[in-house]
Protein backbone atom coordinates (compact mmCIF):
# COMPACT_ATOMS: atom_id res chain seq x y z
CA UNK A 1 0.00 0.00 0.00
CA UNK A 2 0.96 4.07 -0.39
CA UNK A 3 3.14 5.28 2.58
CA UNK A 4 2.10 8.75 2.57
CA UNK A 5 0.25 9.86 5.37
CA UNK A 6 -1.79 12.02 3.54
CA UNK A 7 -2.64 9.60 0.84
CA UNK A 8 -3.83 7.47 3.64
CA UNK A 9 -6.05 9.92 5.64
CA UNK A 10 -7.32 11.10 2.19
CA UNK A 11 -8.76 6.90 1.33
CA UNK A 12 -9.82 7.17 5.13
CA UNK A 13 -11.74 9.82 4.22
CA UNK A 14 -13.10 8.56 1.14
CA UNK A 15 -14.35 5.36 2.82
CA UNK A 16 -16.29 7.63 5.93
CA UNK A 17 -17.99 9.63 3.29
CA UNK A 18 -18.97 6.48 1.09
CA UNK A 19 -20.61 5.15 4.39
CA UNK A 20 -22.20 8.01 5.07
CA UNK A 21 -23.82 9.04 1.98
CA UNK A 22 -24.83 5.11 1.40
CA UNK A 23 -26.15 5.47 4.96
CA UNK A 24 -28.00 8.52 4.15
CA UNK A 25 -29.91 7.25 0.54
CA UNK A 26 -30.62 4.27 2.18
CA UNK A 27 -32.47 6.06 5.13
CA UNK A 28 -34.08 8.31 2.21
CA UNK A 29 -35.37 5.03 -0.13
CA UNK A 30 -36.22 2.93 2.98
CA UNK A 31 -37.41 5.26 5.78
CA UNK A 32 -38.33 8.44 3.51
CA UNK A 33 -36.15 10.93 5.30
CA UNK A 34 -36.05 14.17 3.91
CA UNK A 35 -39.60 13.85 2.13
CA UNK A 36 -40.02 13.86 -1.63
CA UNK A 37 -38.26 16.91 -2.00
CA UNK A 38 -34.79 15.06 -1.49
CA UNK A 39 -36.07 12.50 -4.67
CA UNK A 40 -34.10 13.67 -7.00
CA UNK A 41 -30.85 14.30 -5.05
CA UNK A 42 -31.32 10.83 -3.64
CA UNK A 43 -31.94 9.44 -6.65
CA UNK A 44 -29.75 10.81 -8.76
CA UNK A 45 -27.10 12.60 -7.72
CA UNK A 46 -26.39 11.20 -4.45
CA UNK A 47 -26.58 7.63 -5.70
CA UNK A 48 -24.66 8.53 -9.29
CA UNK A 49 -21.83 9.83 -7.16
CA UNK A 50 -21.42 6.70 -4.98
CA UNK A 51 -21.49 4.51 -7.95
CA UNK A 52 -18.70 6.68 -9.59
CA UNK A 53 -16.74 7.14 -6.48
CA UNK A 54 -16.30 3.16 -6.46
CA UNK A 55 -15.03 3.30 -9.78
CA UNK A 56 -12.91 5.63 -8.72
CA UNK A 57 -11.48 4.25 -5.89
CA UNK A 58 -10.88 0.91 -7.94
CA UNK A 59 -8.67 2.78 -10.82
CA UNK A 60 -6.97 4.19 -7.66
CA UNK A 61 -6.21 1.53 -5.97
CA UNK A 62 -5.02 0.00 -9.46
CA UNK A 63 -2.74 3.80 -10.31
CA UNK A 64 -1.22 3.79 -6.70
CA UNK A 65 -0.67 0.35 -5.49
CA UNK A 66 1.90 -2.42 -8.07
CA UNK A 67 0.36 -5.61 -6.53
CA UNK A 68 -2.40 -6.81 -8.59
CA UNK A 69 -2.43 -3.54 -10.10
CA UNK A 70 -3.69 -4.34 -14.01
CA UNK A 71 -6.81 -6.83 -11.99
CA UNK A 72 -8.41 -3.59 -10.24
CA UNK A 73 -7.57 -1.38 -12.98
CA UNK A 74 -9.91 -4.07 -14.90
CA UNK A 75 -12.44 -4.21 -12.49
CA UNK A 76 -12.43 0.27 -11.81
CA UNK A 77 -12.60 0.52 -15.85
CA UNK A 78 -15.69 -1.92 -15.41
CA UNK A 79 -17.11 0.17 -13.05
CA UNK A 80 -16.52 3.32 -14.54
CA UNK A 81 -18.98 1.91 -17.67
CA UNK A 82 -21.64 0.61 -15.10
CA UNK A 83 -21.28 4.29 -13.58
CA UNK A 84 -21.72 6.15 -17.21
CA UNK A 85 -24.84 4.29 -17.65
CA UNK A 86 -26.35 5.25 -13.98
CA UNK A 87 -25.34 8.86 -15.05
CA UNK A 88 -26.64 8.35 -18.62
CA UNK A 89 -30.03 6.75 -17.26
CA UNK A 90 -30.30 10.05 -14.67
CA UNK A 91 -30.42 12.22 -17.17
CA UNK A 92 -32.65 10.32 -20.28
CA UNK A 93 -35.22 9.14 -17.88
CA UNK A 94 -34.97 10.50 -14.57
CA UNK A 95 -37.05 9.05 -11.65
CA UNK A 96 -39.36 7.06 -15.04
CA UNK A 97 -39.12 3.52 -13.55
CA UNK A 98 -39.77 1.60 -16.99
CA UNK A 99 -37.39 2.83 -19.86
CA UNK A 100 -37.41 1.52 -23.10
CA UNK A 101 -35.66 -1.91 -23.03
CA UNK A 102 -32.97 -1.90 -24.70
CA UNK A 103 -31.28 1.32 -24.50
CA UNK A 104 -27.63 3.19 -24.01
CA UNK A 105 -27.91 2.61 -20.72
CA UNK A 106 -28.36 -1.02 -21.33
CA UNK A 107 -25.24 -0.76 -23.19
CA UNK A 108 -22.58 0.96 -21.02
CA UNK A 109 -24.04 -1.55 -17.97
CA UNK A 110 -23.57 -4.62 -19.77
CA UNK A 111 -19.67 -3.40 -21.15
CA UNK A 112 -19.26 -3.69 -17.17
CA UNK A 113 -19.15 -7.07 -17.03
CA UNK A 114 -16.32 -8.69 -19.46
CA UNK A 115 -14.04 -5.58 -17.41
CA UNK A 116 -15.25 -7.70 -14.41
CA UNK A 117 -14.78 -11.20 -15.22
CA UNK A 118 -10.58 -9.89 -16.52
CA UNK A 119 -10.54 -8.23 -13.28
CA UNK A 120 -11.64 -11.10 -11.23
CA UNK A 121 -9.44 -13.81 -13.58
CA UNK A 122 -5.88 -11.55 -13.04
CA UNK A 123 -6.59 -11.69 -9.35
CA UNK A 124 -7.66 -15.57 -8.89
CA UNK A 125 -4.35 -16.41 -11.30
CA UNK A 126 -1.60 -15.71 -8.98
CA UNK A 127 -2.75 -16.98 -5.92
CA UNK A 128 -3.42 -21.04 -7.25
CA UNK A 129 -0.63 -23.13 -6.30
CA UNK A 130 -1.01 -25.88 -8.24
CA UNK A 131 -3.13 -26.46 -11.59
CA UNK A 132 -4.00 -30.08 -11.64
CA UNK A 133 -7.38 -31.37 -12.97
CA UNK A 134 -8.83 -31.88 -9.46
CA UNK A 135 -8.45 -28.47 -8.41
CA UNK A 136 -10.08 -27.10 -11.30
CA UNK A 137 -12.81 -30.16 -10.66
CA UNK A 138 -13.62 -28.74 -7.45
CA UNK A 139 -13.99 -25.23 -8.59
CA UNK A 140 -15.82 -26.32 -11.31
CA UNK A 141 -18.12 -28.39 -9.60
CA UNK A 142 -19.27 -25.59 -6.89
CA UNK A 143 -19.75 -22.66 -10.20
CA UNK A 144 -22.05 -25.19 -12.06
CA UNK A 145 -23.87 -26.20 -9.40
CA UNK A 146 -24.53 -22.41 -8.04
CA UNK A 147 -25.01 -21.78 -11.65
CA UNK A 148 -27.79 -24.26 -11.66
CA UNK A 149 -29.53 -23.08 -8.71
CA UNK A 150 -30.26 -19.36 -9.44
CA UNK A 151 -30.81 -20.74 -13.50
CA UNK A 152 -33.84 -23.01 -11.84
CA UNK A 153 -34.95 -20.21 -9.04
CA UNK A 154 -34.94 -17.44 -10.99
CA UNK A 155 -34.53 -17.16 -14.62
CA UNK A 156 -37.99 -19.25 -15.59
CA UNK A 157 -39.89 -16.52 -13.54
CA UNK A 158 -38.52 -13.76 -15.86
CA UNK A 159 -38.83 -15.19 -19.22
CA UNK A 160 -42.02 -15.90 -18.41
CA UNK A 161 -42.60 -12.17 -17.56
CA UNK A 162 -40.53 -10.87 -20.54
CA UNK A 163 -42.81 -10.03 -23.13
CA UNK A 164 -42.15 -11.41 -26.88
CA UNK A 165 -39.96 -8.62 -27.96
CA UNK A 166 -36.63 -10.45 -28.20
CA UNK A 167 -34.44 -7.72 -27.67
CA UNK A 168 -35.75 -7.16 -24.79
CA UNK A 169 -35.72 -10.92 -23.51
CA UNK A 170 -32.07 -10.68 -24.27
CA UNK A 171 -31.61 -7.81 -22.22
CA UNK A 172 -33.64 -8.69 -19.18
CA UNK A 173 -31.57 -11.90 -19.07
CA UNK A 174 -28.29 -10.55 -19.69
CA UNK A 175 -28.32 -8.89 -16.53
CA UNK A 176 -28.94 -12.15 -13.98
CA UNK A 177 -26.99 -14.11 -16.68
CA UNK A 178 -23.78 -11.93 -16.58
CA UNK A 179 -24.04 -11.76 -12.48
CA UNK A 180 -24.57 -15.78 -12.47
CA UNK A 181 -21.35 -15.86 -14.08
CA UNK A 182 -19.76 -13.69 -11.85
CA UNK A 183 -20.80 -15.20 -9.04
CA UNK A 184 -20.08 -18.62 -10.14
CA UNK A 185 -16.57 -17.62 -10.01
CA UNK A 186 -16.20 -16.70 -6.71
CA UNK A 187 -17.85 -19.53 -5.30
CA UNK A 188 -15.27 -21.57 -7.26
CA UNK A 189 -13.12 -19.30 -5.67
CA UNK A 190 -14.32 -20.24 -2.36
CA UNK A 191 -14.28 -23.51 -2.80
CA UNK A 192 -10.85 -23.62 -3.96
CA UNK A 193 -9.71 -21.94 -0.17
CA UNK A 194 -10.91 -24.33 1.74
CA UNK A 195 -14.49 -21.74 2.42
CA UNK A 196 -11.56 -19.37 3.75
CA UNK A 197 -11.52 -17.03 1.44
CA UNK A 198 -10.07 -13.91 3.01
CA UNK A 199 -11.34 -10.30 3.35
CA UNK A 200 -11.42 -9.30 -0.17
CA UNK A 201 -12.70 -12.22 -1.76
CA UNK A 202 -15.97 -12.01 1.49
CA UNK A 203 -16.72 -8.48 0.19
CA UNK A 204 -16.39 -9.45 -3.59
CA UNK A 205 -18.46 -12.44 -2.68
CA UNK A 206 -20.78 -10.12 -0.96
CA UNK A 207 -20.58 -7.53 -4.04
CA UNK A 208 -22.38 -10.20 -6.34
CA UNK A 209 -24.94 -11.38 -4.17
CA UNK A 210 -25.98 -7.65 -3.78
CA UNK A 211 -25.58 -6.92 -7.49
CA UNK A 212 -27.09 -10.30 -8.94
CA UNK A 213 -30.11 -9.99 -6.25
CA UNK A 214 -30.71 -6.10 -7.90
CA UNK A 215 -30.20 -7.34 -11.30
CA UNK A 216 -32.63 -10.26 -11.00
CA UNK A 217 -35.47 -8.37 -8.93
CA UNK A 218 -35.17 -5.10 -11.70
CA UNK A 219 -35.27 -7.43 -14.45
CA UNK A 220 -38.50 -9.29 -12.90
CA UNK A 221 -40.04 -6.07 -11.78
CA UNK A 222 -39.22 -3.85 -15.40
CA UNK A 223 -41.10 -7.05 -17.14
CA UNK A 224 -44.24 -6.78 -15.51
CA UNK A 225 -43.91 -2.96 -15.87
CA UNK A 226 -43.60 -2.74 -11.78
CA UNK A 227 -40.53 -0.96 -11.48
CA UNK A 228 -40.74 1.70 -9.25
CA UNK A 229 -37.48 4.37 -8.05
CA UNK A 230 -36.54 5.27 -5.30
CA UNK A 231 -37.07 2.41 -3.48
CA UNK A 232 -34.89 0.05 -1.06
CA UNK A 233 -34.16 -2.12 -4.27
CA UNK A 234 -31.97 0.70 -5.70
CA UNK A 235 -29.62 0.31 -2.51
CA UNK A 236 -28.48 -2.82 -3.87
CA UNK A 237 -26.62 -1.08 -6.46
CA UNK A 238 -24.91 1.10 -4.96
CA UNK A 239 -24.11 -1.49 -2.02
CA UNK A 240 -22.79 -3.65 -4.29
CA UNK A 241 -20.19 -1.03 -6.50
CA UNK A 242 -18.66 -0.26 -2.70
CA UNK A 243 -18.14 -3.72 -1.46
CA UNK A 244 -15.81 -3.92 -4.35
CA UNK A 245 -14.28 -0.43 -3.41
CA UNK A 246 -13.70 -1.49 0.00
CA UNK A 247 -12.64 -5.07 -1.34
CA UNK A 248 -9.98 -2.72 -3.26
CA UNK A 249 -8.03 -1.38 -0.06
CA UNK A 250 -8.42 -4.17 2.41
CA UNK A 251 -4.87 -5.52 2.86
CA UNK A 252 -4.17 -8.63 1.69
CA UNK A 253 -2.06 -10.21 4.20
CA UNK A 254 -1.12 -13.54 4.37
CA UNK A 255 -2.91 -14.96 2.08
CA UNK A 256 -3.93 -18.24 1.76
CA UNK A 257 -3.17 -20.55 -1.67
CA UNK A 258 -6.13 -21.66 -3.39
CA UNK A 259 -6.69 -25.59 -2.39
CA UNK A 260 -8.54 -28.59 -1.09
CA UNK A 261 -7.04 -30.50 1.43
CA UNK A 262 -7.85 -33.23 3.99
CA UNK A 263 -11.57 -33.80 4.18
CA UNK A 264 -12.32 -30.61 2.04
CA UNK A 265 -11.56 -32.92 -0.44
CA UNK A 266 -14.32 -35.15 0.06
CA UNK A 267 -16.82 -32.08 1.53
CA UNK A 268 -17.20 -30.08 -1.39
CA UNK A 269 -17.80 -32.06 -4.48
CA UNK A 270 -19.79 -34.22 -2.28
CA UNK A 271 -21.95 -30.99 -0.92
CA UNK A 272 -22.45 -29.75 -4.24
CA UNK A 273 -23.42 -33.40 -5.90
CA UNK A 274 -26.44 -33.49 -3.47
CA UNK A 275 -26.97 -30.18 -4.27
CA UNK A 276 -27.07 -30.73 -8.03
CA UNK A 277 -28.97 -33.75 -7.05
CA UNK A 278 -31.70 -32.58 -4.91
CA UNK A 279 -32.83 -30.63 -7.92
CA UNK A 280 -32.74 -33.03 -10.76
CA UNK A 281 -35.38 -34.84 -8.00
CA UNK A 282 -37.32 -31.67 -7.35
CA UNK A 283 -37.06 -30.87 -11.32
CA UNK A 284 -39.06 -33.76 -11.77
CA UNK A 285 -42.13 -33.12 -9.46
CA UNK A 286 -41.93 -29.50 -10.05
CA UNK A 287 -41.52 -27.55 -12.94
CA UNK A 288 -37.90 -26.11 -13.60
CA UNK A 289 -36.44 -24.57 -16.66
CA UNK A 290 -34.32 -26.85 -19.02
CA UNK A 291 -31.05 -24.53 -18.29
CA UNK A 292 -31.20 -25.72 -14.44
CA UNK A 293 -31.55 -29.25 -14.97
CA UNK A 294 -29.09 -29.46 -17.96
CA UNK A 295 -26.79 -27.34 -15.45
CA UNK A 296 -27.45 -30.05 -12.48
CA UNK A 297 -26.88 -32.75 -14.82
CA UNK A 298 -23.50 -31.46 -15.87
CA UNK A 299 -22.07 -30.47 -12.28
CA UNK A 300 -22.84 -34.40 -11.72
CA UNK A 301 -20.83 -35.41 -14.88
CA UNK A 302 -18.28 -32.87 -13.21
CA UNK A 303 -18.78 -35.08 -9.68
CA UNK A 304 -18.22 -38.25 -11.42
CA UNK A 305 -15.40 -37.18 -13.69
CA UNK A 306 -13.88 -35.79 -10.32
CA UNK A 307 -14.32 -39.24 -8.27
CA UNK A 308 -12.40 -40.99 -11.51
CA UNK A 309 -9.51 -38.29 -11.04
CA UNK A 310 -9.17 -38.82 -7.14
CA UNK A 311 -9.01 -42.57 -7.96
CA UNK A 312 -6.33 -42.22 -10.78
CA UNK A 313 -4.34 -39.94 -7.98
CA UNK A 314 -4.78 -42.78 -5.38
CA UNK A 315 -3.57 -45.36 -7.64
CA UNK A 316 -0.47 -43.02 -8.89
CA UNK A 317 0.29 -42.23 -4.64
CA UNK A 318 -0.06 -46.14 -3.68
CA UNK A 319 2.31 -47.26 -6.70
CA UNK A 320 4.71 -44.19 -4.80
CA UNK A 321 4.48 -45.32 -1.34
CA UNK A 322 5.32 -48.68 -2.62
CA UNK A 323 8.08 -47.85 -4.28
CA UNK A 324 9.45 -46.00 -1.50
CA UNK A 325 9.20 -48.34 0.60
CA UNK A 326 11.76 -50.70 -1.45
CA UNK A 327 14.12 -47.93 -2.28
CA UNK A 328 16.81 -45.94 -0.38
CA UNK A 329 16.23 -42.07 -0.28
CA UNK A 330 20.23 -40.99 -0.62
CA UNK A 331 20.91 -43.09 -3.55
CA UNK A 332 18.24 -44.96 -4.89
CA UNK A 333 18.94 -47.95 -4.90
CA UNK A 334 17.11 -50.78 -3.46
CA UNK A 335 17.21 -51.37 0.15
CA UNK A 336 17.06 -54.17 3.06
CA UNK A 337 13.35 -54.48 2.41
CA UNK A 338 13.87 -54.67 -1.82
CA UNK A 339 16.86 -57.50 -0.93
CA UNK A 340 14.58 -59.29 1.79
CA UNK A 341 11.83 -59.81 -1.14
CA UNK A 342 14.31 -60.38 -3.80
CA UNK A 343 15.28 -63.28 -1.66
CA UNK A 344 12.39 -64.72 -1.04
CA UNK A 345 11.33 -64.57 -4.61
CA UNK A 346 14.69 -66.35 -5.50
CA UNK A 347 13.93 -68.74 -2.70
CA UNK A 348 10.27 -69.57 -3.71
CA UNK A 349 11.43 -69.85 -7.43
CA UNK A 350 13.92 -71.96 -6.22
CA UNK A 351 11.46 -74.33 -3.83
CA UNK A 352 8.81 -74.74 -6.94
CA UNK A 353 11.66 -76.09 -9.31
Amino acid sequence: MAKAPGFKLAVRVAAVGAVVGFAAFVAHAGFGAGGHGLDFFANNELYDSLVTGAAVACIVRGLAVRADRAAWMCIGIGLAFNAAGEIYYSFAFGDNGNPPTPSVADGLYLTYYPFIYAGFMLLVRPRLDRHSPSTWLDGAIAAVTTAALVSALALGAIVHATPADPAAVATDLAYPLGDLLLFAMVVSVFALSGWRPGRIWLLLGLALIAGGIADTLYAYLNAVNSYTVGTLLDALWPASTLCIAFAAWQRPGREQALKLEGMRLLLVPGVFAATALGLLIYGGVHHVTLSGLVLAGAALALVIARAAWTFRENLHLLGEVRRDAVTDALTGLGNRRRLIADLNSSIASATSE
